[in-house]
């Protein structure tokens, strides 16, 4: 098992992977040199930090990945404080 440390779509399953989530797919190695898998465990406060860089987008398609109602409306840091009370 990996860690994504970069926003990825798989081109074997098409499933999109996000910083933060474990990848236990069969291309760990190709993945990990190309530079979207890490063998080693992020902190905490390290994966918080990469959650800001996520576009609006990704941060609303993580939130429905995880079942949680949103409002459209809803700007970054609302969206963001959303995910980080979801995650925990």
């Amino acid at each position: 098992m990996a860690e994504v440390i970069k926003t990825f779509r798989d081109k074997e399953t098409t499933n999109t992977y996000y910083v933060g989530d474990d990848y236990n797919g069969d291309r760990i190695d190709e993945l990990t040199a190309k530079g979207y898998l890490s063998g080693d465990k992020v902190s905490a406060a390290a994966i918080e930090i990469d959650l800001d860089k996520l576009k609006v987008d990704e941060i609303r398609a993580k939130l429905d990945e995880l079942g949680v109602a949103h409002d459209p409306k809803l700007k970054k840091p609302e969206l963001l404080e959303l995910l980080k009370q979801s995650a925990s």
